[in-house]
């Protein structure tokens, strides 16, 4: 495994999604936040945001699945 991928992917998610204060929250469902003025955060910068999200994410479920197919084609068809 490309651990230090992966460590590194994660960590920028979980900032992102302390930044969004989103949890486990799925992409799609996380709401528009405020400035800690009370203002609300534009859509524009939200969107930026749950896009860079749902790329990192997408990019985690990628490195995991060539990984593990990497593996099972060593061990199994080897």
């Amino acid at each position: 495994m490309r651990l230090w991928q992966l460590t590194q992917i994660s960590t920028q998610i979980n900032r992102l999604r302390a930044r969004l204060n989103a949890g486990n929250t799925p992409a799609d469902e996380i709401e528009r936040g405020h400035w800690a003025c009370g203002h609300k955060v534009p859509l524009k910068t939200h969107q930026a945001r749950i896009d860079r999200l749902k790329r990192l994410e997408n990019r985690y479920a990628d490195i995991v699945r060539e990984d593990f197919t990497a593996w099972f084609n060593r061990t199994y068809k080897g």
